[in-house]
């Protein structure tokens, strides 16, 4: 088991997908990533070793940060009563997905929070491909599966305050029962959302659980150090956002938001400006091009009645119509045409008559 030094005290950590934490503030943080079992992922024989070892270095809150598909029930359930019998304030934070195991595990905090965008899942638990098991075996693997069942149900039917018959239409056999961030709220699977206002227009999201005010990195230091979120609430007769801040944090969060609404100002205007010079770019192009039809039509390159196609082109792709119009050769009309052909054929029969002419008089002269 390594120990490294992170942002908070310590940090302890086995393989890659779990990790804890004990954050200056002595909240414990672990993250939970991949299946939960002996050997797996997360394996609860270390899970429960490290929340020990943060109780005794002083940790007054504990938080579970999760991204799990589920995994054993036996281990599983280890881990559920482990977190359960924290004497501390527990949250169980579901970041991407919480199902099967992993979404009972939720279930074992004080508080339970999903994040707008992730999803939790329930079903009966099931077992591996069983060889060379009698009948007997067979049945009592099933009562061992039932019971699970009953256990799953009991302790949501508690968590969730719905009825029997209501928490069995989640675990009927073979289905999977998803819930988005916002079912599960509205059917007790959780206590709150962690929500962020995603629109392109918003400067600062609506909710986060620790407040980020701006993609900036500074501003995003700054914003946690000046304003410490410890669980954030969406209510519903209002739809605002109450946030948990500490005393004195109101006025230095609203010297942030002050600095980052100029910021937005200034970011609005510098827009604006490249719009506008690209505004005066294109209409200057299509100006050129306008310009260019017209000269096409004189230069009989293009007909009068194609010149309304090449002038729609031209609003919206001038740079291409005006090298499709250098592309053409002049095209004389058919009067131009008989002219020239007339004229051509008039200076061959005045060469002929001239020609003829000269023959006779060379001739008479012979003669005399």
């Amino acid at each position: 088991m390594a120990k490294i030094k992170a942002q908070g005290k310590v940090v302890s950590k086995d393989g890659n997908r779990f990790s804890a934490a004990l954050m200056d503030t002595n909240e414990a943080v672990f993250t939970f990533t991949g299946y939960i079992g002996r050997y797996e992922d997360i394996d609860p024989r270390w899970v429960n070793t490290e929340i020990d070892w943060a109780i005794n270095e002083g940790a007054t809150s504990f938080r579970f940060v999760i991204n799990s598909m589920g995994g054993d029930v036996e281990w599983g359930f280890s881990l559920f009563n482990k977190i359960l019998s924290i004497p501390m304030p527990t949250t169980c934070e579901v970041i991407g997905v919480a199902y099967s195991m992993a979404a009972i595990i939720v279930q074992a905090a004080n508080t339970r929070v999903m994040h707008e965008y992730s999803t939790m899942m329930l079903h009966s638990p099931s077992s591996a491909p069983l060889y060379y098991m009698n009948a007997t075996e067979l049945r009592g693997e099933a009562e061992t599966l039932d019971m699970f069942t009953a256990q799953f149900m009991s302790l949501i039917q508690k968590r969730t305050g719905k009825t029997q018959e209501e928490v069995s239409e989640w675990f009927k056999d073979g289905i999977d029962t998803y819930f988005t961030a916002q079912k599960a709220l509205t059917d007790g699977l959780i206590d709150s959302l962690i929500t962020i206002d995603i629109t392109p227009s918003s400067t600062i999201p609506g909710a986060t659980e620790k407040v980020i005010l701006n993609s900036h990195n500074k501003r995003r230091r700054m914003a946690s150090k000046l304003i410490k979120g410890k669980l954030i609430r969406t209510n519903e007769a209002t739809g605002e956002v109450e946030i948990e801040v500490e005393p004195g944090a109101e006025e230095l969060t609203a010297e942030v938001i002050a600095a980052l609404k100029a910021e937005n100002e200034d970011l609005k205007a510098k827009l604006k400006s490249i719009e506008d010079a690209e505004a005066q770019k294109k209409e200057e192009e299509v100006k050129t091009a306008e310009e260019a039809v017209t000269a096409a039509v004189n230069s009989r390159k293009i007909s009068e009645a194609q010149k309304g196609v090449y002038l729609a082109s031209a609003k919206i792709d001038p740079k291409g119509t005006i090298a499709a119009l250098a592309g053409l050769k002049g095209q004389n009309n058919l009067s131009d045409f008989i002219e020239n052909r007339s004229r051509k054929e008039g200076d061959a029969s005045k060469k002929r008559n001239e020609g003829g002419a000269s023959k006779r008089l060379h001739n008479e002269l012979n003669q005399k």
